[in-house]
Protein backbone atom coordinates (compact mmCIF):
# COMPACT_ATOMS: atom_id res chain seq x y z
CA UNK A 1 0.00 0.00 0.00
CA UNK A 2 1.29 3.61 -1.00
CA UNK A 3 0.11 6.80 -0.70
CA UNK A 4 -0.24 8.62 -3.97
CA UNK A 5 1.88 12.10 -4.06
CA UNK A 6 -0.68 13.81 -5.91
CA UNK A 7 -4.34 13.26 -4.26
CA UNK A 8 -3.16 11.91 -0.84
CA UNK A 9 -5.04 8.64 -1.03
CA UNK A 10 -3.74 5.05 -0.21
CA UNK A 11 -3.77 3.20 -3.22
CA UNK A 12 -2.36 -0.74 -3.74
CA UNK A 13 0.45 -2.71 -6.04
CA UNK A 14 -0.66 -5.96 -6.53
CA UNK A 15 2.19 -8.64 -6.54
CA UNK A 16 1.73 -8.66 -10.22
CA UNK A 17 2.57 -5.80 -11.04
CA UNK A 18 6.06 -5.52 -9.26
CA UNK A 19 6.62 -8.19 -11.99
CA UNK A 20 5.09 -6.48 -14.37
CA UNK A 21 7.52 -3.60 -13.39
CA UNK A 22 10.76 -5.01 -13.32
CA UNK A 23 9.97 -7.33 -16.73
CA UNK A 24 9.65 -3.53 -18.05
CA UNK A 25 12.59 -2.30 -15.50
CA UNK A 26 10.90 0.52 -13.57
CA UNK A 27 10.13 1.96 -10.40
CA UNK A 28 6.75 1.04 -8.95
CA UNK A 29 4.36 3.89 -9.51
CA UNK A 30 4.24 6.72 -7.18
CA UNK A 31 0.95 8.48 -8.17
CA UNK A 32 -2.50 6.44 -7.89
CA UNK A 33 -4.23 4.77 -10.70
CA UNK A 34 -6.54 7.26 -11.46
CA UNK A 35 -4.70 10.52 -10.84
CA UNK A 36 -2.34 8.67 -13.16
CA UNK A 37 -5.09 8.51 -15.69
CA UNK A 38 -5.75 11.82 -15.19
CA UNK A 39 -2.26 12.92 -16.01
CA UNK A 40 -2.40 10.86 -19.47
CA UNK A 41 -5.45 12.42 -20.20
CA UNK A 42 -4.17 16.20 -20.01
CA UNK A 43 -2.37 15.63 -23.24
CA UNK A 44 -4.90 14.86 -25.21
CA UNK A 45 -6.72 17.79 -26.30
CA UNK A 46 -8.93 16.10 -28.75
CA UNK A 47 -12.01 18.07 -29.92
CA UNK A 48 -11.41 21.78 -29.18
CA UNK A 49 -9.65 23.01 -32.26
CA UNK A 50 -8.40 26.47 -33.28
CA UNK A 51 -8.02 28.22 -36.72
CA UNK A 52 -4.00 29.69 -37.11
CA UNK A 53 -1.05 29.91 -39.27
CA UNK A 54 0.99 26.88 -40.42
CA UNK A 55 4.96 28.01 -38.79
CA UNK A 56 6.34 27.02 -41.92
CA UNK A 57 4.53 27.29 -44.88
CA UNK A 58 2.44 30.23 -43.24
CA UNK A 59 -0.85 28.32 -44.69
CA UNK A 60 -4.24 28.79 -42.51
CA UNK A 61 -4.91 25.19 -40.63
CA UNK A 62 -6.49 23.57 -37.78
CA UNK A 63 -4.56 22.63 -34.69
CA UNK A 64 -5.03 21.66 -31.14
CA UNK A 65 -3.04 24.32 -30.00
CA UNK A 66 -4.26 27.60 -30.14
CA UNK A 67 -2.66 30.50 -31.45
CA UNK A 68 -2.24 32.57 -27.46
CA UNK A 69 0.39 29.53 -26.80
CA UNK A 70 4.26 29.93 -28.02
CA UNK A 71 4.62 26.87 -29.44
CA UNK A 72 5.73 26.56 -32.83
CA UNK A 73 2.90 24.30 -34.72
CA UNK A 74 3.11 23.16 -38.55
CA UNK A 75 0.30 21.72 -40.27
CA UNK A 76 0.19 18.34 -40.94
CA UNK A 77 1.22 18.27 -44.40
CA UNK A 78 4.48 20.03 -43.11
CA UNK A 79 5.22 18.41 -40.27
CA UNK A 80 5.17 15.29 -41.77
CA UNK A 81 7.02 16.56 -44.50
CA UNK A 82 11.17 16.52 -44.97
CA UNK A 83 10.85 20.10 -45.22
CA UNK A 84 12.48 20.72 -41.98
CA UNK A 85 15.40 18.87 -39.78
CA UNK A 86 14.57 18.38 -36.41
CA UNK A 87 17.91 17.84 -35.42
CA UNK A 88 18.86 21.19 -35.61
CA UNK A 89 16.96 21.58 -32.44
CA UNK A 90 19.56 19.03 -30.67
CA UNK A 91 21.18 19.89 -27.17
CA UNK A 92 23.89 18.42 -25.25
CA UNK A 93 22.62 16.94 -21.86
CA UNK A 94 23.02 19.49 -19.23
CA UNK A 95 23.74 17.53 -15.97
CA UNK A 96 23.70 20.79 -13.79
CA UNK A 97 19.65 21.00 -14.46
CA UNK A 98 16.70 18.59 -13.95
CA UNK A 99 16.20 15.93 -16.81
CA UNK A 100 11.95 17.02 -16.84
CA UNK A 101 13.22 21.16 -17.28
CA UNK A 102 15.14 20.51 -20.92
CA UNK A 103 12.97 18.15 -22.15
CA UNK A 104 10.30 20.94 -21.30
CA UNK A 105 12.54 23.93 -22.53
CA UNK A 106 12.99 21.40 -25.78
CA UNK A 107 9.08 20.48 -26.05
CA UNK A 108 9.10 24.57 -26.50
CA UNK A 109 11.28 25.05 -29.30
CA UNK A 110 10.45 22.26 -31.48
CA UNK A 111 7.65 22.66 -34.03
CA UNK A 112 4.51 20.59 -33.31
CA UNK A 113 2.11 18.82 -35.53
CA UNK A 114 -1.02 21.02 -35.62
CA UNK A 115 -2.91 17.76 -35.63
CA UNK A 116 -2.30 13.93 -34.68
CA UNK A 117 -2.94 11.76 -37.88
CA UNK A 118 -1.60 9.48 -39.95
CA UNK A 119 -2.43 7.84 -43.30
CA UNK A 120 -5.44 9.35 -43.97
CA UNK A 121 -7.14 10.79 -47.03
CA UNK A 122 -9.30 14.71 -46.80
CA UNK A 123 -9.42 14.40 -42.71
CA UNK A 124 -7.96 18.12 -41.99
CA UNK A 125 -10.83 18.75 -39.96
CA UNK A 126 -10.37 16.14 -37.67
CA UNK A 127 -8.13 14.94 -34.79
CA UNK A 128 -6.49 11.69 -33.51
CA UNK A 129 -7.47 10.27 -36.84
CA UNK A 130 -5.73 6.99 -38.61
CA UNK A 131 -5.83 4.87 -41.39
CA UNK A 132 -9.19 6.91 -42.44
CA UNK A 133 -10.77 8.81 -45.28
CA UNK A 134 -13.30 11.62 -45.47
CA UNK A 135 -13.60 12.05 -42.05
CA UNK A 136 -14.94 15.47 -40.72
CA UNK A 137 -15.31 16.96 -37.28
CA UNK A 138 -14.64 13.67 -35.96
CA UNK A 139 -12.28 11.85 -33.56
CA UNK A 140 -10.22 9.13 -32.57
CA UNK A 141 -11.51 7.52 -35.92
CA UNK A 142 -9.59 4.44 -36.76
CA UNK A 143 -9.68 2.55 -40.35
CA UNK A 144 -12.65 3.82 -41.33
CA UNK A 145 -14.38 6.23 -44.41
CA UNK A 146 -17.28 8.75 -44.67
CA UNK A 147 -17.33 9.77 -40.41
CA UNK A 148 -18.95 13.31 -39.59
CA UNK A 149 -19.31 14.41 -36.15
CA UNK A 150 -18.43 11.53 -34.47
CA UNK A 151 -16.31 9.69 -31.80
CA UNK A 152 -14.32 6.56 -31.14
CA UNK A 153 -14.94 4.87 -34.65
CA UNK A 154 -13.41 2.37 -35.54
CA UNK A 155 -13.65 0.15 -39.29
CA UNK A 156 -17.16 1.86 -40.21
CA UNK A 157 -18.31 3.69 -43.20
CA UNK A 158 -20.84 6.42 -43.42
CA UNK A 159 -21.95 6.92 -39.94
CA UNK A 160 -22.61 10.32 -38.22
CA UNK A 161 -23.21 11.28 -34.94
CA UNK A 162 -22.18 8.71 -33.53
CA UNK A 163 -19.86 7.45 -30.13
CA UNK A 164 -17.75 4.54 -29.64
CA UNK A 165 -18.82 2.64 -33.17
CA UNK A 166 -17.72 -0.59 -34.90
CA UNK A 167 -17.60 -2.26 -38.40
CA UNK A 168 -20.95 -0.29 -39.13
CA UNK A 169 -22.66 1.57 -41.85
CA UNK A 170 -24.93 4.10 -42.43
CA UNK A 171 -25.73 4.37 -39.52
CA UNK A 172 -27.16 7.80 -37.20
CA UNK A 173 -26.92 8.59 -33.81
CA UNK A 174 -25.25 5.08 -32.58
CA UNK A 175 -23.20 4.93 -29.06
CA UNK A 176 -21.60 1.85 -27.84
CA UNK A 177 -22.58 -0.28 -30.65
CA UNK A 178 -21.36 -2.97 -33.21
CA UNK A 179 -21.95 -4.18 -36.64
CA UNK A 180 -25.09 -2.64 -37.19
CA UNK A 181 -26.48 -1.52 -40.62
CA UNK A 182 -28.52 1.28 -41.63
CA UNK A 183 -29.90 1.79 -38.36
CA UNK A 184 -30.59 5.12 -36.30
CA UNK A 185 -30.50 5.55 -32.45
CA UNK A 186 -29.02 2.65 -31.53
CA UNK A 187 -27.81 2.36 -28.16
CA UNK A 188 -26.00 -0.70 -26.38
CA UNK A 189 -27.05 -3.09 -29.77
CA UNK A 190 -25.44 -4.88 -32.10
CA UNK A 191 -25.77 -6.99 -35.60
CA UNK A 192 -28.74 -4.80 -36.51
CA UNK A 193 -30.16 -3.94 -39.46
CA UNK A 194 -32.46 -1.47 -40.79
CA UNK A 195 -33.65 -0.79 -37.24
CA UNK A 196 -34.25 2.53 -35.14
CA UNK A 197 -34.48 3.27 -31.33
CA UNK A 198 -33.24 0.36 -29.75
CA UNK A 199 -31.65 -0.11 -26.78
CA UNK A 200 -29.85 -3.27 -25.61
CA UNK A 201 -31.02 -5.66 -29.34
CA UNK A 202 -28.86 -8.13 -30.53
CA UNK A 203 -29.11 -9.65 -34.13
CA UNK A 204 -32.43 -7.87 -35.37
CA UNK A 205 -34.20 -6.68 -38.29
CA UNK A 206 -36.88 -4.15 -38.96
CA UNK A 207 -37.29 -3.21 -35.35
CA UNK A 208 -38.34 -0.04 -33.46
CA UNK A 209 -38.39 1.34 -29.89
CA UNK A 210 -37.60 -1.99 -27.80
CA UNK A 211 -35.36 -3.09 -25.81
CA UNK A 212 -33.84 -6.59 -24.65
CA UNK A 213 -34.59 -8.29 -28.09
CA UNK A 214 -32.56 -10.85 -29.79
CA UNK A 215 -32.99 -12.75 -32.86
CA UNK A 216 -36.24 -10.88 -33.51
CA UNK A 217 -37.88 -9.01 -36.68
CA UNK A 218 -40.68 -6.94 -37.43
CA UNK A 219 -40.80 -5.65 -33.67
CA UNK A 220 -42.77 -2.37 -32.54
CA UNK A 221 -42.50 -1.28 -29.20
CA UNK A 222 -41.40 -4.48 -28.20
CA UNK A 223 -45.20 -6.30 -29.54
CA UNK A 224 -44.50 -8.88 -32.64
CA UNK A 225 -46.19 -7.96 -35.66
CA UNK A 226 -46.41 -9.06 -39.23
CA UNK A 227 -44.37 -7.23 -42.16
CA UNK A 228 -47.54 -5.49 -43.78
CA UNK A 229 -48.24 -3.91 -40.00
CA UNK A 230 -44.61 -3.34 -38.64
CA UNK A 231 -43.87 -1.30 -42.11
CA UNK A 232 -47.21 0.52 -41.76
CA UNK A 233 -46.73 2.04 -38.19
CA UNK A 234 -42.96 2.24 -38.40
CA UNK A 235 -43.96 4.34 -41.60
CA UNK A 236 -46.01 6.81 -39.64
CA UNK A 237 -43.99 7.03 -36.51
CA UNK A 238 -41.08 8.15 -38.93
CA UNK A 239 -42.65 10.35 -41.24
CA UNK A 240 -39.86 13.37 -41.78
CA UNK A 241 -41.55 15.39 -38.92
CA UNK A 242 -38.66 17.50 -37.00
CA UNK A 243 -41.26 17.40 -33.76
CA UNK A 244 -42.32 13.90 -34.19
CA UNK A 245 -38.60 13.62 -34.04
CA UNK A 246 -37.71 14.99 -30.75
CA UNK A 247 -41.12 13.13 -29.38
CA UNK A 248 -39.41 9.68 -30.32
CA UNK A 249 -36.42 10.77 -28.82
CA UNK A 250 -37.51 11.64 -25.60
CA UNK A 251 -39.20 8.20 -25.61
CA UNK A 252 -36.47 6.11 -26.47
CA UNK A 253 -34.46 8.21 -23.54
CA UNK A 254 -37.42 7.18 -21.05
CA UNK A 255 -37.33 3.18 -22.43
CA UNK A 256 -33.52 3.04 -21.92
CA UNK A 257 -34.23 4.19 -17.99
CA UNK A 258 -36.64 1.94 -17.19
CA UNK A 259 -35.03 -1.27 -19.34
CA UNK A 260 -32.89 -3.77 -16.98
CA UNK A 261 -29.25 -2.72 -17.16
CA UNK A 262 -25.61 -4.93 -17.69
CA UNK A 263 -23.42 -4.44 -14.98
CA UNK A 264 -20.65 -4.18 -17.58
CA UNK A 265 -20.43 -5.18 -21.34
CA UNK A 266 -17.35 -8.00 -21.57
CA UNK A 267 -18.04 -10.45 -24.75
CA UNK A 268 -15.44 -13.21 -25.66
CA UNK A 269 -13.06 -12.15 -22.73
CA UNK A 270 -11.31 -14.28 -19.81
CA UNK A 271 -10.47 -12.65 -16.61
CA UNK A 272 -11.31 -9.27 -17.40
CA UNK A 273 -12.51 -6.35 -15.14
CA UNK A 274 -13.74 -2.97 -16.47
CA UNK A 275 -15.99 -1.98 -19.30
CA UNK A 276 -16.29 -2.30 -22.89
CA UNK A 277 -13.99 -5.06 -23.11
CA UNK A 278 -13.45 -7.58 -25.98
CA UNK A 279 -12.12 -10.42 -27.45
CA UNK A 280 -10.13 -10.47 -24.34
CA UNK A 281 -7.72 -12.09 -21.55
CA UNK A 282 -6.55 -10.49 -18.16
CA UNK A 283 -7.21 -7.22 -18.43
CA UNK A 284 -7.93 -5.53 -15.80
CA UNK A 285 -9.46 -1.89 -14.51
CA UNK A 286 -9.43 -1.19 -18.14
CA UNK A 287 -12.20 0.24 -20.76
CA UNK A 288 -12.81 -0.27 -24.31
CA UNK A 289 -10.76 -3.15 -24.98
CA UNK A 290 -10.76 -5.59 -28.22
CA UNK A 291 -8.25 -8.49 -28.87
CA UNK A 292 -6.00 -7.93 -26.15
CA UNK A 293 -4.23 -9.36 -23.04
CA UNK A 294 -2.16 -9.14 -20.08
CA UNK A 295 -2.98 -5.24 -19.40
CA UNK A 296 -3.51 -3.16 -16.97
CA UNK A 297 -5.18 0.18 -16.10
CA UNK A 298 -5.78 0.87 -19.94
CA UNK A 299 -7.96 3.10 -22.11
CA UNK A 300 -9.15 2.02 -25.41
CA UNK A 301 -6.55 -0.38 -26.87
CA UNK A 302 -7.06 -2.53 -30.01
CA UNK A 303 -4.57 -6.04 -30.15
CA UNK A 304 -2.64 -4.80 -27.38
CA UNK A 305 -0.27 -7.31 -25.48
CA UNK A 306 1.67 -6.64 -22.30
CA UNK A 307 0.52 -2.91 -21.29
CA UNK A 308 -0.10 -1.11 -18.25
CA UNK A 309 -1.34 2.48 -18.07
CA UNK A 310 -1.82 3.05 -21.95
CA UNK A 311 -4.79 5.24 -23.66
CA UNK A 312 -5.63 5.34 -27.02
CA UNK A 313 -3.53 2.64 -29.14
CA UNK A 314 -3.52 -0.31 -31.64
CA UNK A 315 -1.03 -2.77 -32.12
CA UNK A 316 1.43 -2.55 -29.78
CA UNK A 317 3.32 -4.56 -27.04
CA UNK A 318 5.21 -3.82 -23.79
CA UNK A 319 3.72 -0.22 -22.90
CA UNK A 320 3.87 1.83 -20.65
CA UNK A 321 2.91 4.76 -19.11
CA UNK A 322 1.50 6.33 -22.10
CA UNK A 323 -1.12 8.94 -23.75
CA UNK A 324 -2.39 8.57 -27.68
CA UNK A 325 0.60 6.06 -27.65
CA UNK A 326 -0.70 5.52 -31.31
CA UNK A 327 0.11 2.23 -33.35
CA UNK A 328 2.86 -0.43 -33.93
CA UNK A 329 5.30 0.07 -31.03
CA UNK A 330 7.00 -1.72 -29.11
CA UNK A 331 9.00 -1.55 -25.60
CA UNK A 332 7.91 2.15 -25.13
CA UNK A 333 7.70 3.87 -21.55
CA UNK A 334 6.78 7.64 -20.57
CA UNK A 335 5.81 8.55 -24.32
CA UNK A 336 2.97 10.45 -26.05
CA UNK A 337 2.03 9.98 -30.03
CA UNK A 338 5.14 8.11 -31.40
CA UNK A 339 3.72 5.67 -33.49
CA UNK A 340 5.83 2.43 -35.36
CA UNK A 341 9.00 2.12 -33.01
CA UNK A 342 10.72 0.55 -30.07
CA UNK A 343 12.77 0.76 -27.25
CA UNK A 344 12.19 4.92 -26.51
CA UNK A 345 11.68 6.82 -23.26
CA UNK A 346 10.50 9.97 -22.34
CA UNK A 347 9.60 11.53 -26.07
CA UNK A 348 6.57 12.43 -27.62
CA UNK A 349 5.61 13.03 -30.75
CA UNK A 350 7.26 10.63 -33.46
CA UNK A 351 7.38 7.91 -35.98
CA UNK A 352 9.77 4.94 -37.09
CA UNK A 353 12.45 5.63 -34.01
CA UNK A 354 14.33 3.47 -32.17
CA UNK A 355 16.38 3.73 -28.88
CA UNK A 356 15.67 7.24 -28.22
CA UNK A 357 15.21 9.01 -24.68
CA UNK A 358 13.87 12.65 -24.41
CA UNK A 359 13.44 13.57 -27.85
CA UNK A 360 10.49 15.61 -29.62
CA UNK A 361 9.40 15.27 -32.98
CA UNK A 362 12.10 12.84 -34.24
CA UNK A 363 11.41 10.70 -36.94
CA UNK A 364 13.46 7.83 -38.98
CA UNK A 365 16.18 8.04 -36.41
CA UNK A 366 17.85 6.02 -33.69
CA UNK A 367 19.88 6.91 -30.93
CA UNK A 368 18.99 10.55 -29.94
CA UNK A 369 19.03 11.59 -26.45
CA UNK A 370 17.20 15.24 -26.45
CA UNK A 371 17.41 15.23 -30.21
CA UNK A 372 20.92 14.93 -30.46
CA UNK A 373 22.40 12.00 -32.44
CA UNK A 374 24.89 9.77 -30.82
CA UNK A 375 26.64 6.52 -31.83
CA UNK A 376 24.99 3.32 -29.99
CA UNK A 377 28.15 3.31 -27.70
CA UNK A 378 27.29 6.71 -27.04
CA UNK A 379 23.56 6.17 -26.75
CA UNK A 380 24.28 3.60 -24.53
CA UNK A 381 26.37 4.90 -22.30
CA UNK A 382 24.70 8.14 -21.20
CA UNK A 383 21.03 7.15 -20.65
CA UNK A 384 22.00 4.75 -17.97
CA UNK A 385 23.58 8.04 -16.73
CA UNK A 386 20.91 10.11 -17.38
CA UNK A 387 18.37 7.73 -15.45
CA UNK A 388 20.48 8.00 -12.23
CA UNK A 389 21.04 11.83 -12.68
CA UNK A 390 17.45 11.93 -12.68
Amino acid sequence: TKNCQNCHNDFTIESEDFAFYDKIKVPPPTWCPECRFVRRLAWRNERSLYKRECGLCKGSTFSMYSEKTSLTVYCQSCWWSDKWNVLVYGREYDFNKPFFLQLNELHRQVPLPALWGFNNENCDFANYVGYSKNCYFSFSIVSSEEIYYSGSTDRSKNCFDGYIVQDSEFCYENINSAKNYRSVYLDDSKENINSAFLYDCSNCQDCFMSQGLRNRQYVFRNEQCSKEEYTRMAAKEMNGSFKKFEELIAESRELKQKSVHKFAHILKSENCIGDNISESRNAWNSFRIQESENIKYCYRLVKYKDAYDVSGAITSEMMYEASVAASHNYFGKFFVQIKESKNFEYSMYGSSVSNIFGCVGVQNKQYCILNKQYTKEEYEALVPKIIKHM
